[in-house]
């Protein structure tokens, strides 16, 4: 959602032998984003080498280059690497289905602001290798059979099902009243469920 701040996920591990860690949230108001953080236990240290996802909103305008900065200062304070995934696919539904426009418009919309964004974080020293679209995403094996396991669970678990539904329309206000969009159990709400579905697969991730 537009504004939103920034919220860790705490598991007691993952399918690929990470540990989520959970943490005060680092993010200013000015960034719309989720960081989740991984850690790696097959790294060098007592520690291990800690990986930070931020899934960043391409619909939110309050992206500016201090938010940028101080996501990354938040990060190079506890020593963890950060991967930046831009919301691509979750943009283009959002497009298509809250602006009425047609999948090429929202196709060109998104490229445009996928550019705006890298450029943006260009300038604040992130790497072209640390940014990523979540449509990407699915490159890496065992992401997509976790994200496959997500989507087949949101599919056969109506309470889970319903919990993200009403996430999505809670997060998404007032947009969604805007369009006309009363209820989590509006159908069109279904369009919008996969950004939240790829945030969960990431924090078991």
């Amino acid at each position: 959602a537009d504004g939103a701040g920034c919220a860790c996920c705490g598991s007691a591990g993952s399918r690929g032998g990470a540990v989520m860690i959970r943490v005060p949230a680092p993010v200013p108001s000015e960034g719309s984003a989720q960081i989740v953080r991984r850690r790696d236990p097959a790294a060098r240290g007592r520690l291990g080498r800690i990986h930070g996802y931020v899934l960043v909103s391409l619909g939110s305008k309050r992206w500016s280059e201090a938010a940028v900065e101080a996501v990354l200062s938040a990060a190079a304070a506890d020593k963890i690497h950060l991967t930046w995934c831009l919301l691509d696919a979750a943009e283009a539904a959002s497009l298509r289905l809250l602006q009425g426009i047609s999948a090429s418009s929202a196709a060109d919309q998104v490229r445009r602001r996928v550019i705006q964004v890298k450029t943006l974080l260009g300038r604040a020293g992130v790497s072209r290798s640390d940014v990523k679209l979540t449509s990407d995403l699915g490159a890496d094996p065992l992401l997509r059979d976790i994200n496959a396991d997500v989507v087949s669970a949101y599919g056969a678990d109506s309470k889970f099902a319903g919990a993200c539904r009403n996430q999505v329309f809670s997060n998404l206000q007032p947009v969604l009243r805007r369009s006309g969009i009363e209820t989590n159990k509006d159908e069109r709400i279904e369009e919008l469920v996969e950004y939240l579905l790829t945030e969960i697969a990431l924090k078991i991730f």
